[in-house]
């Protein structure tokens, strides 16, 4: 039988992940934030990780496809993923079509920009400071405006 404060970790742990998936690590840290130790909690999470009820996996699958939806790149992604206890990239998110990803910067881009291209090279420069802060690389950043620079443009 399980000691009570195991069982009361247990549930703490089901509540939160009732809400979203959460890594191992996010789990970990707001369990400790309620108060309980590390050694306290690490067999709770071997056993919901056992019985399929938390997984990095699942988790990452999760991210990745609601940022992409709110418009980032791979890097940042990779980034917040990092944050949240995922040290490595994962495979997905390195070999994923680039085609997929200059099109997510374009809706990007014409969420932010209108569809404005940019007229100098300011306008550039602040367009690419946006599109790399939300996470796609200087190359793509680089590809993607000089692909729908204007006439008259000077790079």
């Amino acid at each position: 039988m399980k000691p009570k404060e195991s069982v009361v970790i247990h549930q703490q742990a089901l509540r939160i992940l009732a809400l979203r998936e959460h890594s191992r690590y996010e789990l970990q840290n707001k369990l400790i934030k309620k108060g309980w130790n590390k050694s306290q909690i690490e067999p709770v999470l071997d056993e919901l990780s056992q019985d399929g009820l938390q997984s990095d996996t699942r988790f990452i699958e999760s991210y990745i496809r609601y940022r992409r939806q709110a418009g980032y790149g791979p890097r940042r992604i990779a980034m917040e993923l990092a944050e949240r206890g995922i040290k490595e990239t994962p495979p997905d998110l390195e070999n994923e079509n680039q085609e997929e990803w200059l099109a997510l910067l374009n809706q990007a881009w014409q969420k932010k920009f209108n569809n404005q291209k940019p007229k100098d090279i300011k306008a550039k420069a602040k367009q690419s400071r946006f599109l790399i802060y939300r996470g796609f690389s200087p190359q793509q950043v680089h590809l993607f405006l000089n692909q729908i620079r204007g006439p008259g443009y000077a790079s």
